[in-house]
């Protein structure tokens, strides 16, 4: 299953948005990795970016390192597909605001 969120953050102090998708691994698929891409749907630069890491939260933990690098700060999702996985929906919100606070 994939999910499909609309960001809104910043790049370089520039309001910015970002695509942010997240392949869930499906045990009949015998497919082990979350897959998680970002891409820059707004600057010049068009960053792009893609893990693959066992768990969602490792995979989150590379795209932290990704940001700071980056420069970048989130401020909200918005889920775009019709499916949605609670516990990854979670995770995510928690990620972004945290991430807010320092």
């Amino acid at each position: 299953m994939t999910l499909a969120y609309f960001l809104t953050g910043s790049y370089k102090d520039q309001d910015n948005d970002f695509e942010l998708t997240i392949s869930i691994p499906e045990q009949s698929s015998g497919k082990s990795q979350f897959v998680l891409e970002l891409n820059d749907l707004s600057s010049l630069d068009t960053l792009s970016w893609q893990t693959e890491k066992p768990t969602f939260l490792l995979g989150l933990d590379a795209l932290d390192e990704f940001l700071m690098e980056n420069n970048i700060i989130l401020y909200s999702k918005i889920l775009t597909t019709e499916f949605r996985d609670q516990s990854v929906d979670k995770e995510l919100e928690g990620f972004i605001l945290n991430r807010l606070e320092y």
